[in-house]
């Protein structure tokens, strides 16, 4: 026993090591430089020297001794370990628990001070310092100095005041805007807005079902449009558009891309791709990453010139189905190409094997008889095919290119809310037609603003195919085009049912000379459209609430027309069609963006008489096949 007790105080034959080899970790640990290499191999490791070399911070040039000092310093005392075999760096077990260490002592350190912190957004934990305010209102905000510095007082004042135990940077940002609004400093509160969601509506989206089974990316999308959105109605859009958008004077499609990306774009594939460099995996390639590219619809010419096409065109389609939130594909295809009869087949295969087609087929029927395919592409379309049929190069949302010397991309998701201007007008078609004029001065404004955003931003690399393809030519083919929604539904609540159709065309041309005036001036293109806009129904609802729903509700399906719209059963009365077709066709003569033609069926509809439609039809206007009551 007394044996047992003296050895335990006996001194340790490796008493000196071990103080030596902690006295090591110690030291390496004390070195920001060293805890960020660290920490880069914890969150991304095994990395190779190089790696990890950038993402620890240092130059890759000028730092090179001081990287390999600080990595040997941590593979001493073991914290790294370099794999010989892979030549790439890992962080060790020790390594881990000694930032672990490192942390527990960071937030130990701020719970026992009397000093405040901030947990900042940029995932750190750092002693609060007024200057940061300052620096930030005169490099976010470009407020000036003297200015700058009063609100970085006030607001510093107030967090002293609080005393808050758990200070954030959106808390202190709260603080900051609360102060320039109660000195009346709204412009600069507007620059200094944190963006993003609240708390109680991310929940929700993690909590709804649907929302959960539609899969991660589609919440991660989600939350990232609203973001986008609300940067683009508070900082980005001019306010007087923004408040139209707000009370349903005019609508936008895909309003979180307004300014990142065009809304229709129209390439063809020979100029993206080699004709013998294509594959199906650089085919998959090319066009997952180009319908990203735009926020509404992609228009692919040159398929149909591809050898062997139809070998694999279905399996393409079906490899890139479905990307959510990217654009509608349409691949255009004359009706006269050799490989015509495979494409169809190949397309048929790939809309009976998905359940909802994210990609369409336009036809071009120019020199073209119909009746030879008509059989196949009514066995499509009744599969819940996209089918356009035009005799001009367009998208199935009715918007025309007439750029004949390349690819081309069109702006269009503005569409002006037409019924809401005919209930302000009280039955005054002359009044109606003024405040249409006077609404689009600084909807052009807008939109002149939006093109060159993009041009920048794709300048900057956000849009690589586009850049390459479109913004080198933008003058002649960058075109911005103001839709018109809902002409029907206005022409109907001032004139009457039985409005004549010259009553359109007067519209027309006074929005075809606000337009002309101002093209004139600018040199930029402008165009009027009367196309599909998606999400339009949002008019109707807010024209519900601000003027009644017996005055809005009794419109056809409850939402506002886009162009013409056809029912297959109308193309069977005598007489009837020819007078649709000729008011259609004028209409299509003066309007430059194009002209939206819906030939509509129901499941109920046989297939002879969609047959008969798209035969009557394809000699005289561009129209889309579309099932009725289809979500608009």
């Amino acid at each position: 026993m007394d044996k047992w007790v003296g050895d335990m105080f006996e001194e340790p034959e490796n008493e000196s090591v071990m103080p030596t080899r902690v006295k090591k970790i110690f030291s390496a640990m004390d070195s920001p430089q060293r805890l960020r290499i660290l920490r880069a191999l914890n969150s991304k490791g095994p990395l190779s020297y190089s790696e990890l070399k950038r993402l620890a911070g240092f130059h890759p040039k000028s730092e090179s001794g001081k990287f390999a000092y600080h990595l040997r310093s941590l593979d001493n005392p073991g914290l790294v370990l370099l794999d010989k075999n892979t030549k790439r760096y890992d962080i060790t077990n020790l390594g881990k628990m000694s930032i672990s260490l490192v942390k527990q002592i960071e937030e130990k350190s701020i719970h026992e001070s009397s000093r405040m912190y901030v947990r900042t957004s940029h995932q750190a934990i750092e002693e609060f310092n007024a200057d940061k305010i300052m620096r930030s209102l005169v490099r976010e905000g470009s407020m000036p100095m003297d200015l700058a510095q009063r609100i970085t007082e006030e607001t510093e004042n107030r967090i002293y005041k609080y005393q808050t135990s758990h200070l954030t940077g959106p808390l202190i940002r709260e603080l900051v805007n609360a102060v320039l609004l109660e000195g009346g400093h709204e412009g600069y509160r507007s620059k200094m807005a944190r963006l993003g969601i609240p708390v109680h509506d991310l929940q929700e989206m993690l909590t709804d079902v649907d929302s959960v089974m539609a899969g991660l990316e589609h919440i991660m999308l989600t939350a990232g449009r609203r973001v986008f959105v609300e940067y683009l109605l508070t900082n980005t859009l001019q306010r007087d558009v923004a408040d139209m958008y707000l009370s349903g004077g005019i609508h936008i499609s895909n309003l979180a891309l307004w300014p990142l990306a065009p809304d229709t774009i129209f390439l063809n594939i020979n100029d993206i791709i080699p004709q013998s460099d294509i594959k199906i995996s650089s085919l998959v390639k090319m066009l997952n990453h180009v319908l990203w590219e735009a926020s509404s619809e992609v228009v692919i010419d040159g398929i149909s010139n591809i050898d062997s096409i139809s070998q694999y065109m279905a399996d393409t389609l079906i490899m890139m189905h479905a990307p959510h939130g990217a654009a509608h594909l349409s691949l255009y295809v004359p009706l006269n190409s050799k490989s015509i009869h495979g494409i169809l087949e190949a397309y048929k295969t790939y809309v009976k094997s998905v359940d909802t087609p994210t990609a369409g087929l336009v036809i071009d029927t120019k020199d073209t008889k119909i009746a030879e395919f008509s059989d196949i592409l009514s066995d499509i379309i009744k599969c819940n095919g996209v089918i356009t049929i035009t005799k001009q190069k367009s998208g199935k949302s009715g918007i025309i290119d007439s750029n004949d010397k390349g690819a081309s991309a069109k702006m269009h998701s503005l569409a002006i809310n037409l019924p809401s201007l005919a209930y302000e007008s009280e039955g005054d078609e002359a009044y109606f037609r003024a405040k249409l004029a006077m609404s689009m001065e600084p909807i052009i404004s807008a939109l002149e603003s939006r093109r060159k955003d993009i041009a920048d931003i794709t300048r900057w690399g956000l849009n690589p195919i586009l850049a390459e393809n479109i913004i080198k030519q933008e003058k002649r083919s960058v075109n911005i085009t103001i839709n018109l929604v809902g002409m029907h539904e206005a022409m109907t609540h001032i004139l009457g049912d039985d409005y004549p159709p010259k009553m359109v065309l007067k519209v027309l041309e006074t929005a075809n000379h606000v337009v002309s005036k101002i093209s004139g001036k600018t040199g930029l293109p402008i165009l009027i459209s009367m196309i599909h806009a998606d999400g339009i129904s949002r008019l109707v609802e807010l024209d519900a609430k601000k003027y009644g729903k017996d005055k809005v509700y009794n419109m056809q399906d409850g939402r506002y027309q886009h162009g013409v719209s056809i029912d297959v059963r109308q193309t069977i009365i005598p007489g009837q069609l020819d007078r649709i077709i000729s008011n259609a066709k004028k209409a299509a003569a003066v309007l430059g963006g194009g002209l939206y033609t819906e030939l509509s069926y129901q499941k109920s509809t046989p297939q002879s008489d969609i047959i008969r439609g798209i035969e009557l039809l394809s000699d005289h206007l561009n129209f889309t096949v579309k099932l009725k009551h289809d979500s608009s």
